[in-house]
């Protein structure tokens, strides 16, 4: 499934096509790129956060924690292992 994904990125859109995911991407922040529409991403707000981790996945080395700062109490933060201060 992933290999035909690539291959179709790689094939020009023609004008129905194109029409077509113009519509069902219409409002939507991003562009055209190639076979098809890249939706952009939010913008990142990096905030320090103390807490409990509650997932962690060592392979991809990401995971949640949950916050024990006033701020933040009980609310779950996604993290990146490379954004860790160890201290």
């Amino acid at each position: 499934f992933r290999e035909e994904l690539k291959r179709l990125e790689q094939v020009p859109l023609d004008d129905e096509s194109r029409k077509v995911l113009e519509s069902a991407c219409e409002g939507l922040p991003g562009r055209f790129q190639e076979g098809g529409f890249v939706v952009q991403g939010a913008e990142s707000v990096a905030k320090e956060a103390t807490g409990e981790v509650i997932l962690f996945n060592a392979e991809k080395g990401y995971g949640l924690i949950r916050a024990d700062t006033v701020e933040g109490d009980g609310v779950e933060a996604f993290f990146a292992s490379s954004g860790l201060n160890m201290a």
